[in-house]
């Protein structure tokens, strides 16, 4: 028999957290770079290959993706205000890096995030 970790308790399964309710977990912890998805699955009690079951059967978009494109949004929002500088915005939407923000950034943009500082659309 395995033992259950201890930071997890018994949950009936018509109480585990649905699609929504790990999104807007993640909604609201966005800006912790140490956000992950143990971390997640933890706090939410609950393992990680359920983590991942419920949020798939939801979603078309995997969870660690859904992580990265919420954060470069409000980085983008950020930027555009004018009123933090690249490395601010970096570290304050969760990024462990201004390089990775960076580079994830320009993935998801398409330019890096200096041509976004001061526009608004």
């Amino acid at each position: 028999m395995s033992k259950r970790p201890k930071n997890m308790r018994f949950r009936p399964t018509t109480d585990i957290p649905t699609a929504d309710t790990i999104r807007e977990h993640i909604d609201r912890h966005l800006t912790d770079s140490e956000l992950t998805i143990a971390k997640i699955a933890s706090e939410l009690a609950m393992g990680r290959s359920s983590l991942y079951r419920v949020w798939n059967a939801q979603f078309r978009i995997p969870i660690h993706s859904y992580i990265r494109r919420r954060r470069v949004e409000l980085a983008q929002e950020m930027l555009r205000t004018g009123r933090f500088r690249v490395t601010e915005v970096a570290l304050g939407c969760g990024f462990a890096s201004q390089a990775h923000f960076s580079k994830a950034y320009k993935s998801m943009v398409g330019h890096s995030p200096n041509q976004d500082l001061g526009t608004t659309t």
